[in-house]
């Protein structure tokens, strides 16, 4: 696991945390959609899923600019070198 992730969601009490075996789902109550952290060479791979996109992924966008891809779904994603991007995220997605 990526240990900065669980504690960045481990200090937003609205979020919760899911694993599997490559990536991390953040979820949030009464909210559809997630977002999905993976790692990638030597950095991450952040998607934004559901109804969270819409918010998710203008935050992101200011971040780190414009997504690298999308999915079959049309779901945008983003290679992000950074942690600390990932844990501004982390945290912005807590507090909305």
């Amino acid at each position: 696991m990526i240990e900065f992730v669980r504690m960045a969601v481990s200090r937003q009490p609205a979020l919760s945390l899911k694993k599997n075996q490559t990536e991390h789902r953040i979820m949030k109550s009464d909210w559809k959609g997630s977002l999905w952290i993976g790692t990638r060479y030597n950095g991450y791979r952040l998607q934004t899923t559901g109804s969270i996109a819409t918010i998710l992924d203008g935050e992101i966008k200011r971040l780190q600019g414009n997504h690298n891809g999308e999915n079959k779904k049309g779901y945008k994603f983003w290679y992000v070198d950074d942690s600390h991007i990932v844990e501004q995220i982390i945290n912005f997605f807590g507090r909305i």
